[in-house]
This record gives C-alpha cells, sequence and structure tokens, in this order.
C-alpha cells in the first residue's frame, strides 16, 4: 500500500517539486509470513484415494516419502535409484550430496509406472519425464522431456482439485507432510536433518518442531481415553 506513495514522493523529490520526502522515514510493513501447513493423515489417503496415472502416483508417494525439494526430484534419474535397499542419492542446495529412503509402497508406484512407460516406449534417463512426445519425428527413439517445477506444480494442482482438498498445496507441501510425520512417529531430529538436507538440526526444529493446536489434539486423541 505504501510503496506507490513513497515512489510518488521520491519522484516529486527528484523532479524538485519538493525539497524533502515525507515518506522517506518510513519503513515498510512487514507481511507476516504464512506457516506452511502439512497435510494431514486424512487428507494423504483423499489423495491416494484419486484415480491418479501412474506417473503421477509414483510421483505423489516419491514426494511423500523422500521429503525431497520438487528441483531435487526434477534431476532424478531412474539408475540413481537403488530398488533392493529402497535408497538413492540426490544433489541438494550447495550441490551436496545426501541419502534420502523411500517406501516399499512408493516402490510398487514406481516399478508400475517405469512398466507401463516401457510398454509405451517413453524414453528418458530421468525418472519422471512429459507424457507428451518430443516435438521431432523419431518419437520412438527421442527422450521425452524431464518434468520441471512448472511441471510438477501442475500435477500437484490437479492431485488436489481431484481430492477435493480446499488447503494450496505445493511440492514443497509433502516435504513438509514427510517431514512432519516423521516427528510425530518419534524419529530423531537429527536423523530428519539428515534425510532433508538441513545445514543444522537447529533449522530442522525452528521449522518443524512448533507444536501446534491440531498437533497437541492430535497426541491427546492417541494417548488420552
Amino acid at each position: 500500500f505504501m510503496t506507490p506513495i513513497k515512489l510518488f514522493f521520491a519522484w516529486l523529490q527528484n523532479e524538485e517539486f519538493i525539497i524533502k520526502n515525507p515518506c522517506s522515514s518510513i519503513k515498510p510493513v512487514k507481511e507476516p509470513k504464512r506457516e506452511k501447513k502439512p497435510l494431514n493423515e486424512e487428507q494423504v489417503e483423499m489423495l491416494r484415494d484419486c484415480m491418479l496415472s501412474r506417473r503421477d502416483r509414483a510421483i505423489l508417494e516419491f514426494f511423500l516419502s523422500t521429503g525431497c525439494r520438487v528441483a531435487e526430484v526434477g534431476n532424478v534419474k531412474v539408475s540413481d535409484l537403488d530398488m533392493t535397499h529402497k535408497t538413492l542419492l540426490v544433489i541438494g542446495k550447495g550441490n551436496k550430496e545426501r541419502r534420502v529412503y523411500f517406501t516399499e509402497r512408493c516402490k510398487r508406484a514406481i516399478l508400475n509406472y517405469l512398466r507401463e512407460r516401457e510398454e509405451q516406449g517413453i524414453i528418458s534417463e530421468y525418472l519422471f519425464c512429459s507424457s507428451k512426445a518430443p516435438k521431432k519425428k523419431s518419437i520412438n527413439t527421442e527422450p521425452y522431456n524431464k518434468l520441471n517445477n512448472r511441471g510438477y506444480q501442475v500435477i500437484v494442482d490437479k492431485m488436489q482439485k481431484m481430492a477435493n482438498i480446499e488447503m494450496r498445496i505445493t511440492p514443497h507441501t509433502f516435504r513438509h507432510t514427510m517431514a512432519t510425520f516423521a516427528l510425530r512417529s518419534g524419529m530423531a531430529p537429527e536423523c530428519i536433518q539428515q534425510i532433508l538436507g538441513h545445514n543444522d538440526v537447529g533449522l530442522t526444529l525452528r521449522v518443524y518442531a512448533k507444536v501446534a493446536q491440531t498437533d497437541v489434539e492430535y497426541a491427546y486423541r492417541k494417548l488420552v481415553s
């Protein structure tokens, strides 16, 4: 609200219509940061119950089980996956490598997706790629484009709409959900720190260990009869 007014008075001063800008000492009002809310268990199941494609189901489970950032998921290659031990190495912020893990449910979803992809002749070294053929003539030999950040958000928007969930969901929501569920289940913050790729455990605690009222009720319903 104040920015156009401050710019106007700054222009007046620059053009020498006024001597002093009356807004020069006014500091901008910081907008409060919106609390990042995780999905609850019911919402996660609502997403899983949707009639998702095999690719989108694999994307959902991969985000929920690994806690990876969207940019990290975009660079994961099929060859990076260790299906036997359900783990992989990802390159995070600062070009740092870390190990993340995925669930048996995620493994099955990925295998189903890769099997379907092979049957459809979709070629890509990346784990998740576009379902649209490349804009080249030799579609059977040209690799399909990997999904970018915008592509993942479009898919998540579709999931949200199909599940009829009112809250805004982004790929980062799944990362936050994974960490919140892990904390509730008793995982040590130091372990969550390693999985998420935070530089120190203090950041993990500040971001994820703030007990919201919903968590208080969750603990009460679970422990008090």
